[in-house]
């Protein structure tokens, strides 16, 4: 374990990322089910903590991706839909909860779920989880330089799916 501290390896901090990560996925996870794929990631993390190459990008990054990558294989045992906790099932199905919600918000739910899964992924990176270009770039693939080049382009197709919703709501 020293060879590992001498190396800067952060478990507590690569532990919240991988929470993040997940979380930026499914908000709407349950709390324990949440706490299981981030203990799986975790444990994936040190089994192959050999193949990490710091050279290729920070420690976080890489616990992020395998986070993300056990949270996938989650879903595909499990179906899609296994992870919405029941507070959050109960808001969506109560119609009062519903419209307490501004309507602006709304619309941008809306106009986030017509956008591709990639912009859709950005745009919640880059904005709600306030993540750089850079960790940006080492979650998804993308080159760094190119990561705002997307970001902008989601952004322009999130701002014509939301005036498209504001248009047919004033009609």
């Amino acid at each position: 374990m020293t060879k590992n501290c001498r190396m800067g390896l952060n478990w507590i901090e690569a532990r919240r990322v991988a929470k993040q990560t997940i979380l930026h996925f499914s908000p709407a996870i349950d709390q324990n089910l949440l706490e299981d794929i981030v203990q799986d990631s975790m444990e994936r993390a040190l089994m192959k903590l050999a193949q990490f190459d710091n050279t290729k990008g920070s420690f976080n990054a890489w616990v992020a991706r395998l986070a993300k990558n056990v949270f996938i294989d989650y879903t595909r045992k499990n179906g899609k839909y296994v992870f919405i906790n029941q507070e959050f099932a109960n808001l969506i199905e109560d119609d009062n909860d519903y419209f307490e919600i501004e309507e602006r918000e709304v619309a941008v739910l809306f106009a986030m779920k017509k956008l591709k899964e990639r912009d859709k992924n950005l745009i919640k990176m880059r904005h709600f989880e306030n993540l750089s270009f850079e960790e940006i770039g080492h979650l998804t693939g993308i080159p760094e330089k190119s990561v705002p080049v997307y970001i902008m382009r989601a952004r322009k197709e999130l701002k014509k799916y939301f005036l498209e919703l504001q248009i047919s709501s004033a009609a």
